[in-house]
């Protein structure tokens, strides 16, 4: 007689060795590795995003101050 118990979000607790065992331990793995490289993956988006705006900020800022260099010389 197979046992089957739910604890967790997806643990089985079956007769030692059993494939649907093995298939849900399997499965916990490759979940964990896909959630871990997904978190990687919106890291670099946010790091992209951060990048590119902290280039336009330094443009910005450059030109700004490139703009204020003539002004003052003007005077």
């Amino acid at each position: 007689m197979m046992s089957r118990e739910m604890s967790g979000w997806m643990s089985v607790s079956d007769e030692s060795g059993s494939c649907l065992v093995l298939f849900h331990k399997t499965f916990q793995v490759y979940r964990v590795n896909w959630l871990r490289a997904k978190a990687r993956m919106d890291r670099w988006k946010e790091e992209v995003t951060l990048v590119q705006n902290e280039i336009w900020w330094m443009h910005l800022w450059l030109e700004y101050h490139r703009k204020s260099g003539k002004e003052g010389q003007r005077e």
